[in-house]
Formats: C-alpha cells, sequence, structure tokens
C-alpha cells in the first residue's frame, strides 16, 4: 500500500489522472463506441501479461479507467505502472476525442 505522499508524488508524472474513492481514475472521451471497444481490445494482452485489470466502465464513447489492487484493498505501484502504459497507448490514440480532465 502507498503512502498518500507517494501518492500525490506519483500523480505528477500523470497528469491525466486522479485519486477518487482511493482509485486511480481516468476519463477519456472516443470519437465512437467502435473507436473505445478497439482501445479496451487493445488493452486485454497487456492487462492480461501483468495480470492486473482496470475495472472499465463505458457509456457510448465515454470510458472510465479506474485501477485499484483488489488484493491489497489500496493503489499499489502496479496500478502506477499500469497507468503509465495506458497513459502511452492513450497518448498515441489516433482518434481519442479529448485528452483533458474533463472528457
Amino acid at each position: 500500500m502507498l503512502q498518500e505522499q507517494k501518492i500525490n508524488e506519483l500523480l505528477k508524472s500523470l497528469p491525466l489522472w486522479t485519486m477518487d474513492n482511493g482509485q486511480l481514475v481516468r476519463e477519456v472521451k472516443f470519437q465512437d463506441f467502435l473507436d473505445a471497444v478497439g482501445f479496451i481490445n487493445n488493452l486485454i494482452p497487456i492487462c492480461e501479461e501483468m495480470n492486473h485489470h482496470p475495472d472499465i466502465h463505458l457509456s457510448f464513447c465515454k470510458m472510465r479507467l479506474n485501477l485499484f489492487t483488489h488484493s491489497a484493498s489500496a493503489v499499489t505501484e502496479l496500478d502506477f505502472i499500469l497507468a503509465k502504459t495506458l497513459e502511452k497507448i492513450l497518448s498515441t490514440w489516433p482518434t481519442l476525442k479529448n485528452n483533458s480532465r474533463n472528457p
């Protein structure tokens, strides 16, 4: 489990991610539903390889990614590693409509 000070330090490298209700969160808006599902499909092999899976909430083209290590009942470094990996994919996603905190 990470202390609040360490979480705040790690968040500096992920400016579009926030802490919400004890989870690491990123909201994004895609061009359309198929684009959002395509992004999810790209995540599958990465998450399977890490054996770490985000909670994904999808409503048409808006997606919310929640990261939380259930076995630790807390946000851990593994969540930040996955967030950085997801952010790399998002930063090059060709049809991402909004890359800000408020999609």
